[in-house]
């Protein structure tokens, strides 16, 4: 019986080490702009345990991901642009991701993909 406790309980925690190893990469997406337009963004994540790191990069410069965090399928990340705070969440999908992201502007949500290289 403990064998068997043991052995699901290992399946549990690779499933989740699993998961969140699907977010190591490189993924791209655009939001909307000011102007009505829309930005490119390239996100770079890369998941350590339950820690995530990585960059938001665009044609205007890169921004570093602070305070990630993973769990599965799930993970958060915050960003500070210029003493603005944004804190995003996401969901992965297979090869997309779900994106939720809070600011004093308010929330927006956008989707970004898997880039195959």
């Amino acid at each position: 019986m403990k064998k068997r406790i043991l052995f699901v309980f290992s399946l549990v925690l690779m499933g989740l080490f699993v998961s969140a190893s699907n977010i190591d990469g490189k993924w791209k997406g655009t939001v909307p702009s000011m102007d009505g337009g829309e930005i490119e963004l390239t996100y770079i994540f890369k998941v350590d345990g339950d820690k995530l790191t990585g960059t938001i990069s665009s044609e205007m410069g890169e921004i570093p991901i602070s305070e990630g965090k993973v769990n599965g399928d799930e993970f958060e990340y915050t960003l500070d642009i210029q003493g603005m705070v944004m804190k995003t969440k996401g969901k992965v999908n297979g090869d997309e991701i779900t994106l939720t992201t809070s600011s004093d502007w308010g929330d927006m949500e956008s989707v970004i993909k898997r880039v195959k290289e």
